[in-house]
């Protein structure tokens, strides 16, 4: 049975910031939030509902007369409001309490769920006829300055110019891709991405099992390495960078089945929105 619920949740490094959704499968939404950002996610409170429509109009009662929070990552969920009274504004605005809440006694259905990664296909290794790419990217700050990295190990292209991180409450861009060189895609160059990303992520990171998976990162959220050392990395592994201004490869995937279907197609630019230039 669908799980149903309106969320409030919230990064552990905006404390004047919630986001406020849907969710026809909790917790997915919770895991796809903890991935986007290399701080801890909190779900402060949940409200179950028992079909789509009623689901729809509470999520619409819940944001209404609240401030939205400019992210520069193109999302409608993020509000002006703490935590306090982020549950309150739900909990008036739907005309209950909530059906779960942080900090009360007993497990929590967001508790304990397994990593999960918006732009890998799986959360393991599997063979594939196109070439897998480790894929970098960052928060961006006003400034322009870089600051924690995440990685991504993933045989698909598309979906990272076009899926928005909008779980994330800091902008996020995409710095660029590496591959093994060589005009011939093999499985072993594609298993030996897969296995240079779990190196990476445990020696930079918190390891694979991360629910903020893929961010190599300290434990309070803040970046365990910088570009240039993990640039460094990728070349003496015998990687060479890719130019994501670069018409679409013919090494790549003709559509993105993990993002919808998404398809950009071969020789055309993908589009820079989610790209920030590092020259």
């Amino acid at each position: 049975m669908q799980d149903r619920v309106v969320y409030v949740l919230q990064d552990a490094g905006r404390s004047d910031l919630v986001k406020i959704g849907k969710d026809s499968n909790w917790p997915l939404r919770y895991r796809q939030a903890r991935s986007q950002t290399p701080r801890d996610i909190s779900c402060l409170a949940v409200w179950r509902f028992q079909d789509a429509v009623s689901l729809n109009a509470a999520e619409r009662a819940s944001r209404s007369g609240l401030i939205k929070a400019t992210t520069g990552n193109g999302n409608k969920e993020w509000f002006l409001a703490s935590a306090a009274d982020a549950v309150k504004h739900v909990c008036r605005a739907l005309g209950r309490a909530c059906d779960e809440e942080a900090g009360t006694p007993g497990r929590r259905s967001w508790e304990n769920v397994p990593s999960w990664d918006a732009w890998r296909d799986t959360a393991g290794y599997k063979a594939t006829k196109v070439r897998r790419r480790l894929w970098v990217g960052g928060e961006i700050g006003d400034s322009g300055a870089i600051g924690a990295l995440k990685i991504v190990h993933s045989p698909y292209y598309d979906g990272f110019f076009t899926f928005k991180p909008t779980y994330a409450c800091s902008r996020f861009r995409w710095l660029g891709w590496w591959q093994f060189p060589g005009v011939e895609v093999t499985d072993r160059d594609n298993r030996m991405v897969y296995d240079l990303w779990g190196r990476l992520v445990s020696t930079y990171g918190l390891g694979s099992d991360d629910l903020a998976v893929g961010w190599l990162r300290n434990s309070d959220g803040t970046a365990r390495v910088d570009l240039s050392t993990l640039q460094n990395r990728l070349n003496h592994a015998g990687m060479v960078a890719g130019d994501p201004r670069a018409p679409k490869p013919l090494d790549a995937p003709e559509r993105d089945p993990s993002n919808g279907g998404v398809k950009i197609p071969y020789g055309a630019v993908p589009p820079q929105d989610l790209i920030h230039r590092l020259s």
